[in-house]
């Protein structure tokens, strides 16, 4: 089974479709916690994205605490929406086994001037994405007047099936701790569109379809 495919279609798919507004409360996961190996490629040209191996350490802790259901800005949710915030029982590790099976601590480095803007022509070194989950950090997205205006950005499934050179997410470094970017991330990564489905519906409009199951 595809790695992805596995995660995102059956992992997540809801046993009792709902099939009607308003939903029922969201129950936790009943399956046990899901482990995701991750492998984070930092494309450097010794800057500031030249993150330390601890700074990743505390970062994948944080996007775990995240997807524990036990991070603090869960006390801000409006009293309507705090009976559907869910725990999805999954976990990321950084890996312990690269592709070859030689033990690895999930980290590798790559000097490169594409850490500039690169985008996907930075994503060196794609670990097999049937089995990983590949982040690159390199120091921002985009060039000229567009250089760090998008934060970070991920291939959807489908995306990720029809070029699967660009599998993963990649950002840039800046934005480690920042605004929950990677967890937002891997939610794309996941299959989940944004909760307004991309239509840029105002305050009080109907907001559409994420097309994932809650």
């Amino acid at each position: 089974k595809e790695f992805k495919a596995e995660i995102a279609r059956k992992y997540f798919s809801n046993t009792a479709a709902l099939t009607q507004y308003p939903y029922t409360p969201t129950a936790d996961s009943v399956r046990p916690t899901r482990y995701i190996p991750i492998v984070v490629h930092i494309v450097h040209d010794y800057g500031t994205e030249y993150i330390s191996d601890n700074d990743i350490y505390q970062w994948i802790d944080n996007m775990n605490v995240t997807y524990r259901k036990e991070n603090s800005e869960l006390s801000s949710v409006i009293a309507p929406f705090v009976p559907y915030i869910g725990n999805p029982k999954i976990q990321f590790r950084l890996a312990t086994k690269d592709p070859m099976g030689n033990a690895t601590k999930g980290i590798t480095r790559y000097h490169s001037y594409l850490t500039k803007g690169g985008d996907d022509q930075a994503k060196f070194d794609l670990w097999a994405p049937n089995r990983y989950l590949n982040i690159w950090l390199i120091r921002f997205i985009g060039r000229g007047i567009s250089a760090g205006v998008v934060a970070a950005y991920s291939t959807f499934p489908a995306s990720a099936a029809a070029q699967p050179y660009t599998d993963g997410i990649i950002g840039g470094s800046t934005f480690l701790f920042s605004n929950k970017t990677y967890e937002h991330e891997i939610g794309h990564y996941l299959n989940l569109l944004h909760p307004w489905s991309n239509n840029n519906k105002g305050v009080s409009q109907e907001c559409g379809d994420d097309d994932v199951d809650d």
